[in-house]
């Protein structure tokens, strides 16, 4: 469905998918920019009908409104894209019931109607779920994109008939009783509430915040950036440890650090600079000086003094790496493998950080597989 912040109601005369422009009263003297995401990857099958909307608008809204669209899950979590829209990060969200439960929990609910749009529009439904909308997100409820979308069940063992008896299946709430019925055992994941608001607070920093004064600055934001995504993992694996927690929290830290080392270059043409400024001017360096073609020496030192701090994190979590059992152990290695890696190719460049960007490719399988399967514990 999509949804937008009622920030801009007082102006909005109508707002379709189906028609042509969103149009607002003669209050609004100067061209508006509404900021949109979507909670389904770029140019796929749930995000294209919203692209076309958007495209539709900007071409024929100019001087009047234009729609900046930032993106998918790129751009912004799935499950972000509630608390984004409620609270005005963005203005326009194209998101599913299942992705904003955490601000409005009868969202889900429309993974059980059997009533297509047109019908909910004429007995009410509509109108309920919409004043929901307004009570609980703050928002206007415009359009619902899909009806009648196929239920999918993915098992490991195939069945001949409707019955799941011995079988264990993750699930949502709102299915319990649908599962039940049929004998599953079901998992069901509560994940809390602060981490997805830590994720948004980050977001809504990297909005506004272009320059981090010290290294505290940084991994405060780090803390809230990359940090919960750690944990989010090791909650949904069954982990609840704040050992492994801590160990965590130093590598997606240092998962963090090392992007930022990595798209130094790209960050800071546009506008953005992660390394504190604390650094740079223990080492001397100039941010004017940025503009050369290659890293001056003074910003490869300040360079260099990240990625030894960057590596430290790392370290520092490697345990996390033999703590944990099964497939998230190798994914884990194979992770922390990959971040040290980008570090040693910053390294090996001199720490031109300004030049070109370091990636990890096909060549890079080879070596990644053989350290992982040869991984010793320390």
């Amino acid at each position: 469905m999509v949804t937008m912040s009622r920030k801009f109601a007082p102006g909005l005369v109508a707002a379709t998918l189906a028609g042509s422009l969103l149009v607002y009263s003669s209050a609004w003297a100067q061209e508006v920019t509404l900021r949109a995401v979507s909670a389904f990857a770029e140019k796929t099958t749930y995000s294209r009908g919203f692209e076309k909307f958007i495209d539709q608008v900007n071409a024929d809204g100019k001087g009047v409104i234009q729609i900046n669209y930032i993106g998918g899950p790129k751009a912004m979590p799935p499950f972000e894209v509630g608390n984004a829209l409620k609270t005005g990060v963005v203005d326009i969200a194209n998101t599913t019931g299942a992705f904003t439960t955490n601000v409005m929990p009868e969202s889900d609910a429309w993974k059980l109607t059997e009533r297509p749009m047109s019908e909910l529009r004429k007995n009410g439904g509509y109108d309920y779920m919409a004043k929901l909308y307004a009570e609980k997100m703050n928002a206007i409820f415009l359009a619902r994109l899909v009806d009648n979308n196929p239920f999918h069940l993915y098992l490991t063992k195939p069945i001949s008939a409707p019955d799941l008896t011995g079988l264990k299946i993750r699930i949502t709430p709102v299915y319990r009783d649908f599962f039940q019925a049929l004998g599953a055992t079901m998992r069901e994941k509560r994940l809390p509430a602060g981490l997805f608001e830590d994720l948004l607070s980050a977001f809504r920093q990297d909005v506004s915040v272009r320059r981090y004064e010290s290294w505290s600055d940084v991994l405060d934001y780090c803390r809230r950036s990359a940090n919960p995504v750690g944990r989010l993992v090791l909650r949904i694996a069954g982990h609840d440890d704040p050992r492994l927690d801590a160990w965590s929290d130093a590598i997606c830290s240092a998962l963090q650090l090392a992007n930022f080392w990595q798209d130094f270059r790209i960050d800071f043409e546009r506008g953005r600079l992660y390394l504190p400024q604390s650094e740079a001017r223990a080492h001397g360096a100039d941010e004017r000086d940025l503009a050369q073609p290659s890293t001056p020496q003074p910003w490869r030192r300040a360079a260099a003094a990240a990625v030894a701090r960057t590596e430290e994190l790392f370290a520092s979590g490697r345990p996390l790496c033999d703590a944990l059992r099964g497939r998230l152990r190798w994914e884990l290695r194979a992770t922390w493998l990959g971040g040290t890696r980008i570090l040693r190719a910053i390294e090996r460049a001199d720490f031109d950080v300004m030049g070109r960007r370091p990636v990890l490719g096909a060549s890079d399988v080879p070596w990644l597989a053989w350290h992982a399967a040869t991984w010793v514990a320390r």
